[in-house]
Parts: C-alpha cells; structure tokens; sequence
C-alpha cells in the first residue's frame, strides 16, 4: 500500500521566437495588467485624495479688543468699544457711554488651551431708556498647529434684537473656524495674522461695521460666533442698566487640508493594488489555458532530472 508523502507543483516553462504571437501575447497581457488596474482605479473617482479633514481643538484666545452697539427703542444708540482713538473721536457724541466691562478666558481641563470666554457688559440707562437691538464685536487670536501652523485674527458677531423691554440678554455660543480655501499639510499659514481693526486709525469711517464686516468676510479664513436661542430676561438687580451675558465656548474643530504626497500615494497604491491582484488571477489562468492547449504556439520546456 503506498500513500502520498509529499508534493510539489511541476514548473514548466513555455518558450518562442520574440516576433510570434505567444510573445505578443505575453506583451499585450503585461501591459494590460499594469495600466488597467490604474486607469480602473483612477476614473472611478477617489483615486488621488485631494482633500482630507483632521479634528484639532485651536489655540485661542480673546484680544481684548471689541465694539459695542446697542439700539435704544426711541431710535438712538450706545457705543463703546476698547480703541482708544474711535473713544475720543465718539466721547463729544450723545451715543458714546462707558460701560462695566468684564472678560475671562477660561481653560477648565488646565491642558494650556483655553477652553470658553465669558465675557459680561453692562451699559448704564437713564430713565425712560431700553434696548430694542444689540451687537457685540469681538476679536481672538487664533492658532492651529497640528498639520500646518495656522495664525490668525479673527472675529465673532453677536447680533440680537427684541420686541419687548427685556434688560438682559444672554448668548451661548461656539467659535468656529470658516475655511474657503483648504489649509496645506505643512508650512506656516499667517497670511491673516494681521489686525482686523486698524486701532492707529484716526478716521471713523475705519470703525465702520458694517464695512468692517464686509473686509473681513473676503478673507479666505475666518471665525464666527455660532450659537442658537439667545435669552431675553428682566433682571431686578440691574433694573437701571442694559447687561449682555456671551459665553463663547472653543471646540475642536474639523479642519479640511490637501494630503501630502505620501499620504495620497498611500491611499492610491491600496486601490491599485486591490484591483492588480484580481487581473493578476484572472491573466494566470488565461496563460495557462492558452499555453496547455497551445492556442498560440510555444515549445514547451519539462524539467530535468537531475542524478
């Protein structure tokens, strides 16, 4: 009685002249299983990943620098703003009132990045005076330093109004980034690490906000207070006065950059090499059905025993 013991495949070798059709075979099926993977891969979308998105928690922190415009029901305004020469230039106008102002950038996990501001200010009232509208500009400084090291100084809105005779508002909100552009995987970003606010400025028509607003939204990174159900209360203990309550919280961000060369070269070459190993299969077993049945004719070589 005899039983197998062991095995091993039997490599045959087929040869031809170099201009036959077997070797022409042979050329077509080694071009094809080169570029057909990469023309697949490649007009099926997604093959160069051109853009890509990370989560960072930024930098920031409040400058300290900001306007103030509330609207008085009887059609005139209060101002106040942190620029020394718009104060002088408004201080002769009835507008201009200095308020209590208070601000604290707060890191509540003690981790070295800021994690909200609380900012609280409060306008004096005569008599007869309440608040139909209210906006807040603010100004932080900015920074990203994960992939590319992003600086900036940007700015965030807070924009309310109401009906009724309500002393009190409160905002909650976040700080976000706006991208227009995608950032680079690398390199010093501080095109706009410069001054939204020209404070040298001895020109009102530079404090204007509402072209202020209208520069800054052109740039192709800004940041944006965003937030949602804003509080209009009466407070008793503030019965004389306007207070405006903005807490500003600074979450990670979802930020969308353009990989790097080895990174797209990475995600491109397991999508090639996905589609390589399927035509690699399916060529192996046309050549050896085309050769065993010598559709194209070729001498085949057996091995030779040796000993």
């Amino acid at each position: 009685m005899r039983f197998e013991v062991y095995s091993h495949p039997l490599h045959l070798k087929y040869r031809s002249s170099l201009f036959t059709k077997a070797s022409i075979l042979q050329l077509v099926l080694f071009i094809t299983l080169i570029v057909a993977p990469l023309l697949i891969a490649y007009r099926t979308s997604g093959f160069w990943v051109l853009e890509n998105t990370y989560t960072e928690k930024p930098y920031v922190s409040f400058r300290h620098e900001c306007l103030f415009l509330a609207k008085k029901g009887d059609g005139g305004s209060l101002f106040w703003s942190t620029y020394a020469n718009l104060n002088a230039q408004m201080m002769s106008d009835s507008s201009f009132r200095i308020p209590l102002l208070s601000t604290a950038d707060i890191d509540n996990d003690h981790n070295g990045k800021n994690d909200e501001l609380s900012l609280e200010i409060k306008f004096p009232l005569a008599a007869g005076e309440d608040i139909k509208e209210f906006t807040a500009m603010l100004m932080f400084d900015y920074q990203l330093n994960l992939f590319s090291k992003v600086r900036l100084q940007g700015m965030g809105i807070v924009h309310e109004s109401q009906s009724g005779t309500s002393n009190t508002l409160s905002v909650t909100g976040e700080l976000k980034l706006k991208q227009d552009e995608i950032l680079p995987h690398k390199g010093l970003n501080d095109e706009y690490d410069v001054p939204i606010i020209d404070s040298s400025s001895v020109f009102a028509d530079s404090f204007v906000l509402s072209s202020l607003y209208q520069s800054y939204s052109a740039r192709n990174l800004t940041t944006e207070i965003v937030y949602s159900m804003p509080s209009w209360s009466n407070s008793v203990d503030d019965a004389n006065s306007f207070v405006a309550k903005i807490r500003v919280h600074y979450p990670k961000q979802q930020l969308r950059y353009k990989p790097g060369f080895i990174e797209m070269i990475k995600f491109a070459w397991i999508q090639y090499l996905s589609i390589f190993v399927i035509f690699l299969f399916v060529f192996d077993r046309f050549k050896v059905f085309v050769f065993q049945n010598q559709i194209f004719p070729s001498v085949p070589v057996y091995p030779t025993r040796v000993g």
